[in-house]
């Protein structure tokens, strides 16, 4: 499942003239994939105090953050404008 991606298609009456694909974050193990995020993207992870504990951008295409490092809990993640809780077992 690490392999799937969003496609979507417009309609053309003769063939498919665009594709565009979506951004995808992929939650698995010790690590977060984020793929086909914009070049600039910062994604921020923090714990539930508040406290910054991992920060990385997007250089465009797929990246990954290692959650290797950090104790069991609870995080938040904020990628862009989006906002996702996770917990690290």
């Amino acid at each position: 499942m690490s392999t799937v991606q969003r496609y979507t298609y417009t309609d053309s009456p003769d063939a498919i003239t665009t594709v565009e694909l979506k951004p995808v974050v992929l939650f698995k193990g010790n690590e977060i994939t984020l793929s086909n995020h914009p070049a600039g993207t910062v994604a921020m992870v923090y714990n539930v105090s508040g406290m910054l504990v991992k920060r990385a951008t997007s250089t465009g295409g797929d990246a990954t953050i290692s959650l290797a490092e950090l104790p069991k809990g609870v995080y938040v993640i904020t990628i862009g404008s989006s906002t996702y809780k996770f917990m690290k077992r």
